[in-house]
């Protein structure tokens, strides 16, 4: 492993780009694009969503879009 080099289990995306990840996705990608590259579980990322989504849906669907737009 190269000095700096992130361990990912995941060698098909470089955990150093912000993008969506069509392979582990569920609905767009973005929940699984953000946890690669953060370096956590999806499920995390996932529950946080649900849990923005009961609070405040109308900013966590917002933003939601708005990641899908950036992340694409």
């Amino acid at each position: 492993m190269r000095r700096g080099q992130r361990y990912s289990s995941n060698s098909s995306m470089d955990s150093s780009n912000l993008r969506l990840d069509h392979k582990n996705r569920k609905i767009a990608g973005v929940c699984a694009g953000l946890a690669h590259y953060w370096g956590t579980q999806t499920v995390f990322v996932r529950l946080a969503a649900v849990i923005g989504l009961l609070l405040a849906p109308h900013a966590a669907l917002i933003g939601y879009g708005l990641a899908y737009l950036i992340l694409e």
